[in-house]
């Protein structure tokens, strides 16, 4: 075929061949348009557990650092647009750090809501981990949260129960600086508060010309010397807790500045500390009635008037146990030790602030009273032990007691051997001694506190309302509320507390009414329970007596009686075995055998 030809046929070809494309590109869009997309199939890893990514997570005040808060680091509701600072214990995003080198020191820590991020003008430009001058300290970076300046939220940081952060009520760790799911006692250095410090709008609960402060880090004496001199202060009172494992310092304020302002100057100048006022806490108790000293009507097994022994059913409980030799933390006001009524039971006695010539006063005495009492009248727990601490002092008819006073006789009663520490007191909510109440919990102590008697109105009243705490309200003889009582979903169990005979100072008896001494029943009956079984611990303890607590008041646990009325014999008849992730289960006691009435 000749050549011209040729080429003609193969051009022909390949024009159709070209045709043919484009018709064939052409149907195969058409198909896909007409046809819906497939579902995206993502391959997962069989151990790894889905994870929801339709909204963010929302963390409480108290969420380390080092956790991340959802996309772009943001908390909602902060007040901080599009800028955040890295998170967690190394920059994860050189860039980002780059940019924030760049804004201006109090870009972020002097923003409205610059002291909630717990940021300072030398610190905006470092990771939480960081401290200028101290290079990198993991956890000594105060935790974030999205509240006000000196507002400290009910829930996380002060409810009980909340399942957001470790409490008495949810078994689990976590909160005041402690991640979720740790233990500040295993924390290789403890973190300071968390939150600004400041106190909350309204209040007024604190010494006007005093302040609190922890150092994040070691201080040499003259370090603090010099900041106090910066800032107008002297140091009145000094002393390492423990717990806390640093030295609390109480400074005086020498200019008139009020407390607020000084903390805020503190604030601002990126001091590593942290600085609170000196709060004031008040006895739970009403006026008592004295009975005067003569024992000649006062029964072998109590007085007749001791309508607690029936309505607990302490002559049964003391055939099982009698609280032997458990050792009850008492801080209140002093203690006559000298009281025949519980002779022999105070195995100690600690001054931590009420002052050398405070004289033995009634509630302190009668709280000492209704736990241990064995001569005359009846306590709840006749053979435990009472470590007196008197923290409640002063020249004024009502003895007071202030943040400083708290935390050192907290601290000596985890020093000394106390399962038990009993608060029967109210007051405001405060970050330093939340921090020590928590590390008591986390050493198996337990911590009974007061519901308060402000009313049902009140807002919550601390200690009371912190979660590592059993909260106690108070009833009458006839299972009523006391009029007089806090309310709230942070109140636990309750007692009797309204015309309780107890006894007073100088051999005497007086009649009391009070969530005080409610809470102090409790106490003996957390006591007659230890020595039951002594591997028990404050998680097992409170969920004996709620799950045997007599119901009182609407259905289910309320905010008026909590689970309700707390009943030691059928606590002690519970199996000792409780579910627990920090207490071995336990071998069936033997049977007791028969006792003695109670003396």
């Amino acid at each position: 075929m000749p050549a011209p030809l040729w080429n003609r046929c193969g051009l022909l070809f390949v024009g159709l061949l070209g045709v043919g494309v484009v018709v064939w590109a052409n149907a195969t869009a058409q198909a896909k348009q007409d046809k819906p997309p497939a579902k995206r199939v993502v391959q997962q890893h069989p151990r790894v557990a889905p994870r929801p990514l339709a909204m963010p997570r929302r963390f409480g005040p108290q969420q380390n650092l080092g956790r991340r808060l959802g996309p772009n680091n943001q908390q909602p509701g902060n007040g901080v647009a599009n800028v955040r600072p890295p998170l967690g214990p190394q920059m994860r995003n050189p860039a980002a750090a780059g940019a924030l080198s760049r804004l201006p020191n109090g870009a972020l820590s002097r923003g409205p809501n610059g002291a909630a991020l717990g940021l300072q003008p030398r610190q905006a430009m470092m990771p939480p981990g960081l401290r200028p001058g101290l290079g990198r300290v993991p956890n000594m970076g105060r935790p974030f949260s999205g509240l006000q300046r000196g507002q400290l939220r009910s829930g996380p940081f002060g409810g009980n129960g909340n399942g957001r952060f470790g409490s008495l009520a949810n078994r689990s760790r976590g909160g005041n600086g402690a991640p979720l799911g740790t233990r500040l006692i295993d924390m290789r250095i403890m973190p300071l508060p968390p939150g600004t410090g400041l106190p909350p709008v309204g209040e007024a609960r604190f010494r006007s010309n005093e302040l609190v402060l922890q150092f994040g880090g070691d201080r040499t004496p003259q370090d603090v010397a010099a900041l106090a001199r910066r800032f107008g202060l002297t140091i009145a009172a000094q002393q390492t807790i423990g717990a806390l494992r640093r030295t609390v310092y109480t400074f005086r304020i020498n200019n008139g500045q009020p407390v607020a302002d000084v903390i805020r100057q503190i604030d601002g100048a990126g001091v590593n500390a942290s600085a609170q006022p000196n709060y004031t806490y008040g006895l739970t108790q009403l006026a008592s009635t004295g009975r005067g000293t003569d024992h000649d009507n006062v029964a072998e097994r109590g007085d007749a008037t001791q309508y607690v022994i029936a309505k607990l059913h302490l002559g049964a409980a003391h055939r099982i146990t009698k609280g032997d030799d458990v050792v009850v933390a008492l801080i209140d006001s002093r203690v006559d030790t000298k009281q025949p009524d519980f002779a022999g039971q105070i195995v100690d006695t600690y001054d931590a602030g009420c002052g050398a010539n405070a004289p033995p006063d009634p509630h302190g005495t009668g709280m000492a009273g209704a736990i241990a009492s064995h001569s005359g009248l009846v306590g709840v727990a006749p053979d435990a032990k009472i470590l007196a601490i008197c923290a409640f002092g002063g020249s004024s008819a009502t003895p007071q007691a202030t943040s400083a006073n708290i935390i050192r006789g907290v601290d000596y009663a985890i020093e000394h051997g106390a399962k038990i520490i009993n608060m029967s007191f109210a007051g405001p909510q405060d970050p330093a001694l939340a921090q020590e109440l928590q590390v008591a919990r986390e050493k198996g102590i337990l911590v009974v506190a007061a519901a308060g008697n402000a009313g049902a109105t009140s807002p919550p009243l601390y200690p009371g309302a912190d979660p590592n705490v059993i909260a106690v309200t108070a009833t009458d003889e006839h299972d009523r509320l006391f009029s007089g009582a806090n309310q709230g979903s942070y109140v636990a169990v309750a007692a009797p507390g309204v015309n309780v005979l107890v006894p007073a100072p100088e051999g005497g008896v007086q009649v009391t009414t009070g969530t005080s001494v409610a809470t102090a029943h409790v106490s003996g009956v957390a006591a007659l329970l230890m020595a039951e079984e002594p591997s028990r611990t404050p998680e097992d303890i409170r969920a004996i007596l709620v799950d045997t607590a007599k119901h009182l008041g609407t259905e289910g646990v309320n905010p008026q009686f909590g689970a309700g009325l707390v009943n030691p014999l059928k606590a002690l008849r519970s199996p000792p075995e409780i579910v627990s992730e920090t207490s071995a289960p336990a071998a069936p006691p033997a049977p007791a055998a028969p006792a003695p009435a109670s003396r």
